[in-house]
């Protein structure tokens, strides 16, 4: 049985010049099953969601592209329904480093205009809102027809304000580069859950007990240790 976590993991290493031995992709693996085997783990180690509809494919938000959708809210009024679907599908349509500039008012409009015009013309409303459903709350696309038409009103119900997000966000990030989990820019491409899990890593390796942690930290722990063991031993 392979270990989706550590699979994305080895992919990484290898990206990054390490030749990755048999016996550690034996022992990664191992780990990443007891991780994911947790009963307490489904919401951590889940690979960020991906949804596609014809050539267009949405991603789970960053904290880079959530920070990005707070800023074009500067020069767009977000509280109109129409304007905040279209922006917001257009955020998660793209990666990070491809989204245009947020205070550009003209050439997001371009950009929105393009994306519904040529690439989301032949699609319906229901159809859109059931792709970034799934991005945003992990719905299951089989039963979305009777809600996704209230995704955004629920979007903005269940989240805090988006100045509230931002703030949370900006933290998370500071936070991030304090506990060295990447520059500032390595850290905008990862989700919220991405980063929370690291740092809970790096607070467990810190001051974590065996009396006052959970299985599933514990079992985080040391998936992350053999992970940096790997990384070490190639250095």
């Amino acid at each position: 049985m392979v270990s989706k976590m550590a699979l994305d993991d080895i992919e990484a290493l290898i990206e990054e010049g390490i030749e990755v031995t048999p016996e550690e992709i034996i022992r990664l693996n191992a780990f990443g099953l007891k991780v994911e085997r947790n009963t307490d783990s489904s919401e951590y180690n889940v690979m960020p969601r991906v949804s596609i509809l014809g050539d267009v494919v949405f991603y789970e938000p960053t904290i880079g592209s959530e920070i990005w959708f707070n800023n074009v809210s500067k020069v767009f009024d977000l509280d109109d329904h129409q304007t905040y679907f279209q922006l917001r599908t257009y955020s998660l349509s793209q990666k990070q480093d491809e989204l245009v500039s947020p205070l550009d008012k003209e050439i997001v409009k371009q950009e929105v205009q393009k994306l519904f015009s040529e690439k989301l013309s032949k699609y319906t409303i229901v159809q859109v809102h059931n792709a970034i459903s799934y991005v945003l709350f992990g719905n299951d696309p089989s039963d979305m027809e009777r809600r996704a038409v209230s995704v955004v009103e629920k979007e903005k119900k269940d989240s805090h304000s988006k100045d509230e997000n931002y703030c949370y966000e900006v933290g998370l990030l500071r936070e991030g580069v304090l506990y060295k989990l990447g520059s500032p820019e390595e850290i905008k491409k990862m989700t919220v859950s991405e980063v929370e899990l690291l740092i809970e890593y790096k607070l467990y390796m810190k001051f974590g007990s065996e009396k006052n942690k959970s299985t599933h930290t514990k079992n985080l722990a040391e998936y992350y240790g053999v992970l940096d063991e790997i990384r070490s031993a190639h250095a």
